[in-house]
């Protein structure tokens, strides 16, 4: 699994094709009504914390269990969902600086998981913000 020695080695791996157009286009689908529901328009982004709170069957997409089942093959052992995050960037927003999420959760955080950064659309340097 070239993946599981990226992580080890870089603390990131890359996986291109990891889910088809319409387990895309579905989540895609939910977050877009839940957070345009929520948006306020003068932002040049949008970031919402457990959009899953707000619609039960993000939890329960193929997306979602695809990613469990990536986790758990990684770690040998049961991956359970701890925490989801959606941000709605426009083109040309600020870049940000790249980074590991795992920062954010403190040097206390006893057990090992996993971050996925998951584009619902192209991203690159016109259009994104993190590559």
């Amino acid at each position: 699994m070239y993946q599981a020695d990226s992580l080890r080695l870089n603390g990131f791996a890359r996986v291109d094709s990891f889910f088809s157009v319409e387990e895309v286009l579905e989540v895609e689908g939910m977050l877009d009504r839940v957070i345009y529901n929520k948006k306020n328009y003068s932002q040049s982004s949008v970031d919402f914390n457990r959009p899953s709170c707000f619609d039960k069957a993000l939890l329960k997409s193929k997306m979602y269990k695809k990613c469990r089942k990536f986790a758990s093959g990684l770690f040998k052992s049961k991956a359970y969902y701890a925490y989801d995050h959606a941000i709605y960037k426009l083109p040309r927003t600020k870049r940000n600086e790249a980074h590991q999420d795992q920062m954010y959760l403190g040097s206390n955080f006893l057990f090992e998981s996993l971050n996925f950064w998951i584009p619902l659309q192209d991203a690159d340097e016109a259009n994104g913000t993190i590559e």
